[in-house]
């Protein structure tokens, strides 16, 4: 019988020192590229430390995790004295070498043989050993481990640059907005390889919850790319309110402060899309800095006074993109933005009924939504009732995420038309108790009108109070088609408005409110042509003489 064969294993250590190309082949200093068989040599940082046995080390280079398993003799030390003298044997004769040899020195880092207990999580070592396999998983077998003296974030910085750099559509808009988005998909980039959580927070409606979508999952693409874990690494949430409210603040603070006591993780990247740069969030993000949270704005909501090119929560956070900052207005809404985001963070993103469906459904009137429109291959009826349905499904979803439904409203016309039509006829009977009761008045041209919502909605029913006035406004701009039309619906402790043209912009409205009615409590955002107000309920008749007032002097 023929002695079984095998393979001569290639001897590694005399490639590495060989400067023979030829020979280099299997020797890898990029995780994300090794196979069996492979020699790695790079620059890891420790993300975690086992030693049930062997020490096991799960180790990250910037594109991919494997984990290192160093056995007790690779941290024996080694004696770098000088050795002594060396006997030659020559038949029966014996001579000594007395010769001094010399040794590499012990004191540079380089050559310092380590011990297990000096290796810490999150420091950057440089490491060598064979890629083998274990339980289908790779690992990497260790045979040399040192301290690293290169910069790790500045591996990371060149790993994280976009690299895409150009928009879905032709506008000017984004054009002068392009230094900053591709700043803040560097960073979010960033915190995807450096294993830091990221939090996504985003205003319950349409708008914002494709521009929560289009963001989570073009940072899932690039995790399940470069095989780095999503779990316990991203979250989205919505926020009820257009801002950062306590509720939602402190329950965030909580539970990531609980998990990084208990498992060690960093704090999180937190990125408030379509909302958060209104000054009422200016408490939320000052506690979040006292707490040292990033936190990263993507939004389109008027963000009150600025100065020299800030706005008053510019100093809160690591960046704000916001079309006010670059002098347009809220017309590029969330949704938008952040599709735009999305596609710079994965450069293989591509959703383009997001983008359409924020537009349309935030009531956006520039050339863009056009483009976006004709982008995403849907016609506008149908974009339009994706929208709607959308903000039915966050009404019922409140503070949970919506995973695997939301999803199915851009991609299932069964679904779409089902929830669709049961929508649009609870709309048509509000609208149809309504219509008797509508009454409006002249002032300096304007058709306005007071429409009391108490009476004509019911808590914790859909339609809500918001969407029944928006959908009363409309009613009341198509009989009065050559004015323009401000329409107020008001409750107990507050007021939504809605405006066919900025004849009273709410944020404007807001800051009068402020200095004229100290006492009332006032509080509240949004756009130009459409906003909320809250405000003491004893109140209530005194805002709304201001509110007419206000018009009266325009």
């Amino acid at each position: 019988m023929k002695p079984k064969q095998y393979q001569k294993q290639p001897n590694f250590k005399k490639i590495l020192k060989s400067t023979d190309n030829s020979q280099n082949r299997s020797i890898k200093k990029t995780i994300r590229d090794l196979q069996v068989g492979d020699y790695y040599k790079g620059t890891v940082k420790i993300l975690r430390k086992v030693k049930p046995g062997p020490l096991i080390l799960s180790v990250f280079d910037g594109s991919g995790t494997i984990d290192a398993i160093g056995h007790d003799s690779l941290f024996i030390e080694k004696n770098h004295h000088t050795s002594g003298p060396t006997t030659y044997d020559f038949g029966n004769i014996q001579i000594k070498d007395n010769r001094k040899k010399k040794t590499q020195s012990s004191s540079s880092p380089q050559n310092e043989t380590l011990k297990e207990e000096d290796i810490q999580v999150d420091e950057v070592y440089e490491i060598r050993g064979k890629v083998g396999i274990h339980k289908n998983k790779l690992e990497i077998e260790l045979d040399g481990l040192n301290r690293a003296t290169m910069d790790f974030d500045a591996l990371i910085n060149s790993q994280s640059e976009p690299l895409r750099d150009t928009f879905s559509i032709e506008s000017d808009r984004y054009e002068a907005m392009k230094p900053v988005f591709l700043q803040i998909a560097q960073r979010i980039r960033h915190a995807i390889i450096d294993d830091q959580p990221i939090v996504i927070r985003h205003h319950n409606d349409a708008d914002g919850i494709c521009a929560g979508l289009a963001v989570e999952q073009a940072i899932l693409n690039v995790m399940e790319r470069r095989e780095l874990p999503s779990k316990n690494r991203l979250y989205r949430s919505p926020n009820i309110t257009p801002f950062f409210d306590q509720i939602d603040l402190f329950r965030d603070i909580s539970k990531f402060s609980r998990y990084t006591q208990q498992f060690g993780d960093k704090s999180p990247l937190l990125l408030l899309l379509d909302t958060g740069s209104t000054p009422e969030n200016v408490f939320a993000l000052q506690v979040l800095k006292s707490f040292k949270y990033e936190c990263i704005i993507v939004d389109h909501h008027n963000p009150g006074s600025i100065q020299k090119g800030k706005s008053s929560v510019c100093d809160l956070v690591d960046f704000h993109l916001n079309p006010y900052l670059f002098g347009y207005d809220s017309q590029t809404c969330g949704g938008m933005l952040c599709y735009e985001l999305a596609r710079f963070i994965d450069e293989e993103y591509e959703q383009p009924i997001y983008p359409a469906v924020a537009g349309l459904g935030d009531r956006c009137d520039i050339p863009e939504v056009d483009l976006l429109i004709e982008n995403s291959q849907k016609s506008r009826e149908e974009l339009f009732r994706m929208a709607y349905v959308l903000d039915y499904l966050a009404f019922h979803f409140k503070f949970e995420s919506g995973d695997g439904v939301y999803t199915k409203i851009f991609t299932d016309s069964e679904i779409l038309n089902t929830i669709g039509t049961e929508v649009e006829r609870l709309f048509a009977e509000k609208l149809d108790s309504l219509k008797p009761h509508i009454q409006s008045e002249d002032i300096n041209g304007i058709c306005f009108t007071i429409i009391d919502l108490e009476k004509f909605t019911q808590r914790g029913k859909y339609p809500t109070s918001g969407k029944v006035l928006g959908m009363a406004h409309d009613y009341i701009v198509l009989q009065n088609e050559s004015k323009p039309v401000f329409t107020i619906g008001y409750f107990g402790d507050g007021i939504i408005i809605r405006a066919s043209q900025p004849v009273l912009p709410v944020p404007t409205l807001l800051e009068n409110m402020h200095k004229a009615l100290p006492h009332a409590n006032v509080d509240g955002g949004g756009h130009e042509q459409a906003g909320s107000i809250k405000f003491i309920a004893a109140f209530g008749e005194e805002i709304l003489n201001f509110v007419k007032t206000e018009l009266q002097g325009i």
